[in-house]
């Protein structure tokens, strides 16, 4: 519907006086009826209607039929007067007469009363019915004009325009009182029939005129804009907007604007759009909120411009593409370009206009690599699209540059890689291009621990072999793969490809390649090709002091190995003055190295320094009890003594407790204290049965009861130890070691059958728990876990034995797959209680942190992060999910400060999805806490930094709506939430995404959708 900016037509017709020409005199009758005729008629020709009207009654009435011709007279003026005074029954007195006279010379006259009557009524389509009835040739010539008009109007008011128009028309062009509205109604017809310049040439005549002179402009205001003659429209339309105070002045005031918009006189048109836009409160249709923003934009009102450009975006046509265009440079010029790199987006996307979607494509791709910020490489994807459909543009070249910049500023090297495996025939910017995104994808991978995924790109990077250094890091971290993977020959040949190959000498890598050379030939046991590279590592003067701490302490191990000792010494004691990581452990071997070397006295004066200054070290009981063996070996009972007493007391559940309880007991024996030896010898039977060391506490026990002559009750006594039967003892060992030997020949098959053979019979056999650990190791490697479950709980619930650290670890590995949280974590704690490696340790703590969480006990989860972060020599990957755990349960257990701290820790040690959480969540605090500023910064930062996050990115976004939401900005929001729409892959945040959008959409107000306004 277009908008009237004109008064109704009543209004205008209340204007037109009308009147009714006097009826013909009677001819003068000198009788009393032809006398008191003649009076009324007189009082009818001086409008005296209510004075005849009493006398044509009576004489309709009284007069005689034979007098038919005064009787009908007298009968048509009774209902003519009723009609000129307005009487309700008027209509009906007419009606009668019609009736009643069908010959009569009024009849006519009769006719053309009752079709004004119906006029007037408003009853315009009986009203034409009745003037139908009326015989025009019998009118006069004014009356032909009053029947002609109000036909017309008839006509009009049941939109018969045509008709109307025609009726006007035998009006509007001779002099009668019904020649000015008759004019302006047919000027109206041709307004709304669009013939404008003949409704102008009519209206033109109407400017003058008292009636129509108020009106007309208006008209005119909108056949100029309708003609597009805006140079002339302002001097019409500014006069009326000085005096106009109604609705019409908002419409006049947006013809105004539009007519300067349109002549190029943008700072004229702003202060009549804006009129016009103001009490719209902004909800103005898209095409005048675009030549606002226009307007705007070319006077260089930015911010003013980004308002009515966003409401100009909505729908796909070319208006809506013009928008988002300009919409892009008005936030470049406020710089504002991640905003603008949407739009440009969006612009490039409708592609009404070929020309606009190129450029803002290019444009796109342009901030895309200054931003270095493309989450979902669309800016790839387009320009791809582009060289595929444009394969022959002058801009070809051009797009193969922004293609090649992008993918190498890109973070998301997955897509990336994905994407430049389309191109087929690359040149060799492209070609470096992909063996870098190839490269950093297989880094990448590798610290996903995806260690086949990071060979199959690593393996790309270095045969494109465009940038020489680069492929010597591609081989380098191939090696690193290979060694993850245990393939240690392989390994050793890409660390030796790496060493020799062009460009790797500059790169920060060669100096730790000889390390990790070294690791590989130390982990097959060639001592002497590791010392080699470990020799020429900490030879480098740039290496890493605490790699050369660690590389010390293998020089030591291979010289231990090869019983270098003096050698091994000194490796040993520089990687203590480098504080090396397991310094203590040095410290452990130097004394062993004084053992074997036959200085028992150094050796104790060792133990003695590792004892003292590393409290903590697992090397304690070690320590103490190397001691005591030494002592011993020194004839020195009485400090051997105290050494293993402290085990016993001090470390109840180490592995030397039993032999500590055994050499105790053997003192005693020693010392002639028998009565004291048999009761701490009989402890090593009755608490570590079947046991080496109660096999010699047995062979010990026999001895003092033949010694005391007291062979009956040794006798007495091994009735009740099982394995101190000989022959019993025999048949036990002769079973078990069968089975054992099919095991270390690696035949689990036939070995679990020995073993379950051995159990049956033996069930409480001097080799229970080895037959059940090594049984249990079968059935692990056979993928029966609930069997091998079994079978390590059997070794743990037993006295500790050199089993029990890996019964704990394996058992904790098959309880937490099983999803059995709290069955893992009670074996996590054991595990750590006994590990000796440091490894087993760090293990101990990943699954109790791990468990703990996933149980919701959060404090013990944090406890557990907390102490791994104290460890030493963690993995990256470790370090970063230990303080993102610690993060997280810190957020469960509401301390937020704690939480902040430790998710920064994660962002600082992860560039993979541990940091992307952690990103995300440090926004989500600041999101909470209302700095909706620093928590968009976070979010670009996110979504730049772990682009490859696909998941936390997403999700990102989402919060960062949110942000946009309670920052105002609802077209960023909607933008934002519209990118994980059409770019994400997983449908739980795409269905919240398209939630969040409905919601915006619903709550927000449309603004009108048509193209076009003004008057019809």
């Amino acid at each position: 519907m277009r908008r009237y900016i004109f008064p109704a037509f009543g209004l205008i017709l209340a204007l037109v006086s009308i009147t009714t020409p006097l009826l013909a005199q009677q001819t003068a009758v000198y009788k009393q009826p032809v006398s008191d005729f003649r009076n009324a008629t007189d009082l009818l020709a001086k409008e005296k209607y209510g004075a005849a009207m009493p006398i044509f009654e009576r004489l309709a009435k009284a007069t005689p039929e034979a007098d038919k011709g005064m009787r009908s007279s007298s009968a048509f003026y009774t209902a003519l007067c009723a009609t000129r005074l307005f009487h309700d029954d008027a209509r009906s007195r007419m009606l009668k007469f019609t009736e009643d006279f069908p010959e009569s010379s009024h009849l006519n006259e009769a006719n053309f009363e009752l079709a004004k009557l119906q006029y007037n009524a408003k009853n315009y389509a009986d009203a034409i019915i009745a003037f139908n009835h009326v015989d025009v040739y019998e009118l006069s010539a004014d009356d032909m004009a009053e029947f002609n008009f109000k036909l017309g109007y008839c006509y009009l008011k049941t939109d018969n325009l045509d008709k109307a128009k025609g009726c006007f028309s035998e009006v509007k062009n001779k002099e009668n009182k019904y020649t000015i509205p008759a004019t302006y109604y047919f000027a109206h017809i041709a307004y709304r029939q669009k013939n404008y310049e003949t409704a102008l040439k009519e209206f033109e005549k109407l400017k003058t005129d008292e009636t129509f002179k108020s009106i007309v402009p208006y008209y005119i205001v909108q056949i100029y804009s309708y003609q597009g003659k805006y140079e002339e429209l302002p001097a019409v339309a500014i006069p009326l907007l000085s005096n106009d105070k109604s609705k019409r002045s908002s419409e006049l005031s947006r013809l105004v604007g539009d007519a300067y918009y349109r002549t190029g006189k943008y700072a004229e048109a702003i202060p009549y759009l804006e009129k016009y836009a103001d009490p719209q409160k902004g909800n103005i249709p898209k095409v005048d909120a675009y030549e606002l923003a226009f307007c705007y934009y070319k006077t260089a009102r930015y911010e003013q411009a980004i308002k009515y450009f966003q409401t100009a975006t909505m729908g796909q046509d070319s208006l809506a593409q013009s928008a988002f265009y300009h919409l892009a440079d008005c936030f470049v010029r406020t710089n504002q370009k991640t905003f603008a790199s949407n739009a440009f987006l969006s612009a490039y996307k409708i592609n009404a206009d070929k020309t606009i979607s190129e450029d803002a494509l290019f444009n796109y791709a342009k901030l895309s690599i200054e931003l270095s910020y493309s989450p979902y490489n669309e800016a790839i994807k387009s320009l791809q699209k582009y060289l595929a459909d444009y394969p022959a543009s002058l801009r070809a070249d051009e797009a193969y540059g922004y293609l090649t910049d992008l993918f190498l500023v890109t973070n998301n090297y997955k897509d990336a890689q994905i994407s430049m495996e389309k191109i087929k025939n690359r040149n060799r910017d492209m070609s470096q291009a992909y063996q870098k995104i190839s490269y950093y994808r297989g880094v990448e991978l590798f610290n996903e621990k995806d260690m086949d995924g990071a060979l199959e790109m690593l393996k790309k990077a270095a045969k494109e072999n465009v940038d020489k250094s680069l492929t010597a890091s591609a081989l380098y971290w191939i090696a690193e793969v290979y060694y993850r993977q245990g393939k240690f020959d392989a390994a050793e040949a890409q660390y030796n490809k790496f060493l020799t190959s062009p460009g790797a000498i500059g790169l920060p890598l060669f100096i730790t390649a000889n390390y990790n050379l070294g690791y590989c030939y130390f982990k097959e046991k060639d001592y002497t090709k590791a010392n080699l590279a470990f020799r020429k590592f900490i030879g480098d003067k740039k290496a890493d002091v605490k790699l050369v701490g660690d590389a010390n302490l293998r020089l030591g191990d291979g010289s231990f190995m090869h019983k270098e000792y003096s050698d091994a010494i000194d490796y040993y004691q520089h990687a203590v003055s480098l504080n090396a990581a397991d310094a203590d452990y040095a410290l452990f071997q130097i004394a062993m190295s004084y053992g074997v070397s036959g200085d028992p006295a150094k050796k104790i004066a060792t133990l003695q320094k590792l004892i003292k200054d590393y409290k903590r070290s697992p090397y304690q009981d070690d320590a103490l009890y190397e001691m005591g063996v030494t002592y011993l070996v020194m004839n020195n009972e009485k400090a051997a003594l105290l050494n293993f007493q402290q085990i016993t007391r001090d470390y109840p559940k180490s592995i030397y407790v039993k032999r500590s309880i055994l050499k105790t007991g053997l003192i005693y024996f020693n010392q002639n204290n028998n009565e004291l030896a048999l009761t701490t010898l009989q402890k090593v039977v009755s608490d570590y049965p079947g046991s080496p060391e109660s096999k010699e506490a047995l062979a010990s026990i026999r001895s003092i009861y033949v010694e005391m002559n007291a062979v009956d009750d040794y006798v007495k006594y091994t009735r009740d130890v099982p394995f101190a039967d000989v022959s019993q003892s025999e048949k036990d060992s002769l079973t078990y070691i069968a089975a054992e030997n099919l095991y270390m020949n690696g035949n689990c098959d036939k070995a679990t059958s020995a073993f379950n053979n051995y159990i049956s019979k033996y069930k409480d056999g001097a080799f229970a728990i080895n037959a059940n650990f090594y049984r249990a190791e079968c059935e692990y490697k056979a993928g029966h876990n609930d069997q091998a479950l079994s079978g390590y709980n059997y070794v743990l619930q037993q006295p500790r034995s050199r089993f029990s650290e890996s019964a704990a670890l394996k058992a904790a590995r098959i309880s937490y797959a099983q999803f059995d949280y709290k069955m893992a974590v009670e074996h996590y704690i054991r595990l750590e209680e006994i590990a000796e490696s440091p490894a087993n340790t760090a293990e101990a703590l990943i699954g109790e942190m791990r468990c703990n969480y996933k149980l919701e006990s959060y404090g013990m989860s944090l406890q557990a992060a907390q102490k791994l972060l104290q460890t030493e020599n963690q993995p990256s990957d470790i370090v970063a999910e230990a303080h993102l755990t610690a993060a997280k349960s810190a957020l469960a257990l509401k301390n937020n400060e704690l939480a902040k701290r430790e998710f920064e820790e994660t962002v600082k040690a992860s560039q993979s999805d541990a940091g992307a959480e952690a990103k995300y969540n440090l926004a989500s605090l600041e999101y909470e806490n209302g700095d909706y500023t620093l928590a968009e910064k976070s979010l670009f930062t996110l979504s730049k930094n772990y682009a490859s996050s696909d998941y936390w990115v997403a999700k990102g976004f989402i919060l960062l709506s949110d942000v946009y939401m309670k920052k105002g900005n609802t077209f960023q929001a909607k933008q934002t939430l519209q990118s994980i729409i059409d770019n994400y892959e997983g449908a739980d945040l795409k269905t919240l995404a398209r939630t969040k959008l409905a919601a915006i959409n619903q709550s927000e107000p449309k603004p009108a959708d048509n193209a076009q306004s003004g008057t019809e």
